[in-house]
């Protein structure tokens, strides 16, 4: 089996097409897969000019704003588009044979094509979500520790976030285009990473508060329920005040806190033993996540996040937007009509 952390010699090397030209693919996508030895071929975006300069910044063949020269003559794509063109993207890329690596969410708020997902999911091609907390080294030493619940979980993040009309991030306040706010951006990240910590969720409810004009929510809180009696608390929440992102799982004889979710810092405690752990994490959390893809690709073992666990995280985001839509007869903005 090929470590997910191996060095490039170890992983095959594919020629990709990039969609997407924002903030992850230029500080996060490109750098990881230049540092695993892959060969960024194409770079694609709705802005011609705008791909092919970020195509040239990254010494890549060629940009476009034809998707269709983007599949041509690579092998895997990644896309890190505004999400409302996630799942079209993913879809034509895997009918064309290639393999896909997806941002998160699938279609949060918007739905998707759920049949077309499927589908790919059984395709003859490695297809994955990036959810990189299940690559986090301390995050995976939690998942080893946790006993027979019940748990009671609470996660907490606070970050600011309000850019203004001309800022190149002012998408992700529109909900028609992210698919939500903050539980669609950085909500979807905790729930999954719950999904993983304890399975699929037996019950889910939610609000949504305060949304930007563009409808996105700068509030959310979700509660989870499974089987065994386990809960969970999500809070999310987009604002000025002192920014935070714990996460705290008690239970009769065992807990488990991280005080800063990405700290790499684990306290934890159970009868006769306390103990804090420190891990190091990876400078650049998509590198993992493109090892253990490329791995898959290889044949050796599974993507961190098949496309069927990521499909879990929108149908309860959806469930809790959804209701938040019907509560307040579509007028909150939370979730748009159609998609």
């Amino acid at each position: 089996m090929i470590p997910a952390d191996a060095g490039p010699g170890a992983l095959p090397r594919l020629r990709w097409g990039v969609a997407g030209y924002g903030d992850v693919v230029r500080r996060r996508a490109v750098p990881a897969l230049r540092g695993l030895g892959q060969q960024v071929d194409c770079v694609w975006g709705r802005d011609g000019a705008r791909a092919r300069a970020t195509a040239d910044g990254f010494g890549a063949r060629r940009g476009t704003d034809d998707f269709a020269e983007l599949l041509a003559g690579v092998e895997a794509v990644y896309v890190a588009t505004p999400v409302a063109a996630h799942v079209p993207l993913l879809l034509a890329a895997v009918a064309a044979g290639r393999h896909v690596l997806v941002e998160k969410p699938l279609g949060g708020a918007l739905g998707y094509d759920r049949a077309g997902v499927l589908a790919a999911a059984g395709a003859p091609v490695v297809t994955a979500a990036a959810y990189y907390r299940r690559s986090d080294p301390a995050l995976r030493a939690v998942r080893g520790t946790l006993r027979h619940g019940p748990y009671r979980v609470s996660s907490w993040f606070r970050g600011a976030f309000a850019p203004g009309p001309a800022d190149p991030m002012h998408w992700r306040t529109v909900a028609p285009v992210a698919g939500g706010g903050v539980l669609a951006d950085a909500g979807s990240h905790r729930i999954d990473l719950l999904c993983w910590l304890f399975g699929p969720p037996s019950a889910v409810r939610g609000t949504v508060q305060d949304p930007f004009p563009g409808g996105a929510e700068r509030r959310a809180s979700v509660e989870l329920g499974w089987a065994d009696g386990t809960t969970a608390r999500l809070r999310c929440e987009w604002s000025g005040r002192p920014a935070r992102d714990r996460l705290a799982l008690v239970g009769a004889e065992h807990s488990v806190r991280l005080p800063a979710l990405d700290g790499g810092l684990v306290e934890e405690r159970r009868p006769r033993l306390r103990r804090r752990r420190s891990f190091a994490r990876h400078a650049n959390p998509l590198t993992p996540v493109l090892g253990d893809f490329l791995a898959a690709v290889a044949g050796h073992g599974r993507p961190g996040c098949p496309l069927a666990d990521a499909m879990l995280v929108d149908d309860l985001i959806g469930r809790v937007l959804g209701a938040a839509g019907a509560e307040s007869g579509g007028g909150n903005g939370a979730r748009p009509d159609g998609g």
